[in-house]
């Protein structure tokens, strides 16, 4: 045991546990705790922290570290007046305690943050020896890292949930030394092992040069200083404005202070107010215009900057090494204006609320300052930029962000230092928006690294812009999903890929594959799609490989060499983001441990995707807002109505997170046994492949009940029609159908059907169609019935299926390269690849699809139900009949659609959003046939444009 630490999980202490908070009559959102940690018992050597759970699932969202700057600044700055759980709002009078109110962008939405005072003297933390108030940034750094351990300890069970460290300001020091400090500790072996997987800095302090130079650059491009007078400062001080070399020099940028003497340093966009009584603080007193003025509103219930007091560092000035001042002894010598903190004031020196957060009265520890005077910080760290260096190139995420309207620590620095890190650019400078709005800027680097502005915004951004930092706060694919190259493409990616697993049963080890392709057009923007295969039991890299997916495949160019990927220029990614799902488990790459649950059906299936999609909304939040549709095709004309039935039902019961839901989209999918039975004789005849006098003859035999023959006569008589189609190819019946068995020598000169029909088939894919049909379509010449629904290897024991090979996606997928890539688990583990599995047994339990595509259509879900009009195996006759039975009135009558200018099939529309379209020449999985038109379609459809 000796080296072993072993941590036993009891749960947070509840003699920490907040229960009720002076000022606030409300129900709280979440668990808060708070305390001391004693990180040094000889020296009575105390941090204070205040824990916020979070509110959407505290067992797995991330815990954050906040940090504040000054430095000797209190994190009840972020608590109170930035993304704190509360809206904190004056007394009335104003020395009476602060009244509160839930904050609707607390930070609390989607993390569990502690907010920490540090250095030991600042805020509530405190030492029992003062010489512990001597310090620096190193010092801090290994102070805060002992308090994490310790903290680690206390609250154990939070030790498995990814760990970040944020702040702001002078933070943008201690933030990324306490980063550093965590990693060395991890490579070190130090236990308890925090979860560190990044950090985020806001406006902070950085490098003295840059920090320096960037002042008059932001000035000029802010329009504060004129053209004459930046050329001239420019000349002067040689572009160096952070040593001014000479008297010229310190003259020019001595007359930039006198003009921007009488802006707000922390936000030019704010009044800076002149009158001592902040009561009568408007927004009136303004020199600037209106419409500049609202760009620096915010939601916030107290005005901005009616507190400045401490708020950043540096003033007008970067951080140099030795002694840095505090802010009451900045105070001595400048005149800041705008320095009302009373509300934090008050109520932290409230006995009632020290006694309700646990922290040391008044008469043991003083009077609650924003900014202390109490200690002496050197800053000893030299510049970041080392930092930084050192921790994106381990792995570690980071977001540097910035109000771009902040005169202190003004974004120009900030991106001048992230581009000097020398990482290729992977996401080039872009808008990124909040409620369709343009929120600010983002540039992507390599090694995980973000820079991010913030339009409009001063100094604290959270203060300034809740809602839009409460948007990139949350947002953020995992880095550890993104998939950076794959195996046989060599061209470059036409949007980010994300792929792995999401477990929805811990206790069964129960791992549902996914992988994530974001819109090449306006991923924030553009809707969710989720795709699903049918089979059952067949992988959704089905319709990555052989339909709408980023690439087009082509064999290599020896038997199993690994295939040649190049972009697809139909693929649905160009218009939406796209989730391809391996679903039920067992199918594909998704897998449980425990076997039991490959035993499942039509219900259960759905149950889990919804699981699934709640978990996967839950890692990237920031598609939340996107429009959601489900889509899919054959046996998916099950999956996706009880997948979108169990979509709505959550919602309804206010089930989180709330998923944007707006309707479902079904390729020739199976829907009704009797409609769909009954569909494939007089699609034979309709398609000229049985005689006028044998569909007569059937028809009268049958009683027009070709689901369940009732006669001897009438069975022969089908059996007469399977004899006549029977060298058709199913699933296109203008495809050939091969009947050498060596893939090698196909080609179209051995099908039975004149070329002008041939070429009705034709595709712009790369690979022959239907080479391949294994697997691709359920049913096989026959309906879906109640109970067991046989696999397709179970199937192929009985039938020989022609055409089955799928050579490319079988040799790229079972690639342990491949494998790597896209984050899927080795077939040491799970097994080789199968485009349809017999793994699973599956129950066709739900029924008829027809009462939940009343139920889904009737509440206002969009719905199109499209059908390649060759397709044998689940004809349109089926799908345009069961559409009609809806009753639903006929809004838009029967009528071609285009694409080039030509007809690419028809369609009929009806009221409560339900459409109906064929694609002409087309067989069974459109994509694959008629991949232009299929995009033409997709794109309208999901635009709200007529098709």
């Amino acid at each position: 045991m000796n080296g072993i630490t072993i941590f036993v999980i009891e749960g947070a202490p509840q003699s920490a546990l907040v229960t009720q908070i002076p000022g606030f009559n409300d129900t709280f959102h979440s668990k808060h705790f708070a305390g001391y940690v004693n990180i040094d018992e000889s020296h009575g050597k105390n941090l204070y922290y205040y824990f916020v759970e979070s509110e959407r699932n505290p067992s797995k969202d991330p815990v954050v570290l906040w940090l504040n700057g000054g430095p000797g600044c209190s994190s009840f700055d972020g608590f109170v007046y930035e993304h704190g759980p509360f809206n904190f709002e004056l007394g009335k009078p104003s020395t009476s305690l602060p009244s509160l109110h839930n904050n609707p962008y607390s930070w609390s939405k989607v993390s569990s943050v502690i907010y920490l005072d540090s250095p030991v003297g600042v805020g509530l933390s405190y030492s029992k020896n003062k010489s512990d108030y001597e310090t620096g940034d190193l010092k801090t750094a290994s102070d805060t890292h002992s308090f994490l351990l310790k903290w680690f300890e206390i609250y154990p069970e939070f030790l498995m949930n990814p760990f970040y460290i944020t702040g702001e300001s002078y933070a943008g020091i201690y933030v990324p030394t306490l980063a550093y400090e965590v990693a060395k500790g991890l490579d070190a072996g130090v236990t308890p092992a925090i979860n560190f997987k990044g950090y985020m800095v806001g406006n902070g302090v950085t490098d003295e040069i840059i920090d320096a130079n960037a002042l008059v650059p932001f000035q000029h491009g802010m329009g504060l200083i004129s053209d004459d007078l930046y050329e001239e400062a420019t000349v002067a001080c040689h572009g160096n404005f952070y040593e001014p070399a000479g008297s010229n020099c310190s003259d020019k940028l001595n007359r930039i202070d006198q003009v921007v003497n009488d802006l707000n340093i922390y936000d030019i966009l704010e009044p800076c107010y002149h009158s001592k009584e902040p009561s009568v603080i408007t927004t009136g007193n303004s020199r600037l215009p209106m419409s500049f003025r609202k760009l620096g509103e915010t939601e916030r219930p107290l005005p901005v900057r009616k507190r400045m007091f401490g708020r950043a560092w540096p003033f007008k000035a970067p951080v140099r090494a030795g002694h840095v001042p505090t802010w009451p002894e900045i105070l001595n010598g400048l005149d800041v204006p705008c320095s009302d903190d009373r509300v934090a004031t008050a109520w932290l020196n409230n006995e009632d609320v020290r006694k309700a957060i646990h922290a040391e009265p008044t008469t043991v520890i003083g009077p609650w300052e924003l900014c202390t005077a109490k200690i002496g910080l050197n800053h000893d760290s030299g510049s970041m930029i080392p930092y930084h260096k050192n921790l994106t190139a381990q792995g570690y995420r980071a977001l540097i962000y910035s109000g771009d309207h902040d005169m202190c620590v003004p974004f120009t620095g900030s991106e001048k230092w992230t581009r000097s890190l020398g990482y290729p650019i992977v996401d080039k400078w872009r808008p990124w928006y909040v409620n369709e709005q343009v929120a600010g800027y983002i540039q992507g680097y390599d090694n995980n690294l973000i820079f991010i502005t913030i339009k409009g915004s001063g100094h604290t951004v959270p203060e300034y812009k809740p809602r839009e930092a409460l948007a990139f706060y949350s947002q953020g694919a995992p880095q550890s999903a993104l998939v950076t190259q794959l195996p046989g493409f060599t061209g470059k990616f036409q949007s980010k890929h994300y792929a792995g697993y999401v477990n929805i049963d811990e206790s069964h080890g129960k791992n549902m594959y996914y992988y994530f392709v974001e819109s090449e057009k306006n991923p924030s923007k553009d809707p969710v799609v989720l795709w699903l295969n049918g089979g059952p039991g067949c992988s959704s890299f089905d319709g990555f490989v052989y339909e709408h997916g980023p690439f087009n495949f082509e064999l290599g160019k020896t038997n199993g060499s690994l295939p040649i990927l190049r972009n697809n220029p139909y693929s649905w990614s160009k218009v939406s983001n796209i989730i391809y799902l391996d679903s039920p488990v067992g199918v594909g790459l998704s897998y449980s441990k425990n076997k039991s649950d490959y035993e499942t059906g039509d219900l259960k299936t759905a149950l889990d995707t919804h699981s699934f999609l709640l978990k996967w909304f839950e890692i990237y939040p920031e598609f939340l807002m996107n429009p959601f549709y489900i889509t899919g095709e054959s046996y998916a004309g099950i999956y996706v109505p009880t997948l979108a039935s169990e979509v709505a039902k959550g919602i309804d019961a206010g089930v989180k997170p709330t998923i944007n839901f707006k309707g479902y989209m079904v390729g020739n999918g199976v829907t009704d046994e009797k409609i769909d039975g009954n569909a494939l004789v007089p699609f034979q005849h309709g398609m000229g492949l049985i005689s006028d006098k044998l569909f007569e003859e059937v028809t009268v035999a049958c009683h027009g009940n070709f689901y369940n023959p009732g006669s001897q006569n009438c069975k022969d008589k089908l059996n007469e029609i399977d004899q006549e189609v029977n060298n058709l190819n199913v699933y296109d019946v203008l495809e050939p159908c091969y009947h050498n068995t060596e893939p090698s020598v196909i080609t179209n000169d051995n099908s039975r059907l004149p070329m002008s029909f041939r070429k009705l088939g034709e595709t712009d894919r790369p690979l022959p169609i239907r080479k391949r049909m294994f697997g691709r379509a359920w049913p096989f010449k026959a309906p879906v019935r109640d109970g067991l629904v046989p696999t397709w290897p179970e199937i192929l024991n009985e039938l020989t299926v022609p055409c089955t090979d799928d050579r490319v996606s079988s040799v790229w997928l079972n690639n342990e390269d491949v494998r790597k890539a896209i984050h899927a688990e080795q077939t040491t583990v799970i097994g080789p690849w199968e485009l349809c599995t017999d793994s699973i047994t599956f129950s066709h339990d739900a029924g008829s699809m027809i009462p939940y595509h009343k139920n889904l259509t009737a509440r206002g879900y969009r719905a199109l139900i499209y059908s390649g009009d060759h397709d044998m195996c689940v004809p349109h006759t089926g799908s345009e009949k069961w559409t009609s039975s809806l009753g639903y009135p006929i809004v838009d009558k029967w009528r071609p659609w285009y694409v080039n200018e030509q007809v690419a099939g028809y369609t009929q529309g009806y009221a409560n959003n339900l459409s109906f379209l064929t694609i002409k020449g087309s067989g069974h999985t459109v994509p694959e046939y008629k991949p232009q038109e299929a995009l033409a379609f997709y794109a309208r459809w999901l635009e709200s444009k007529k098709i």
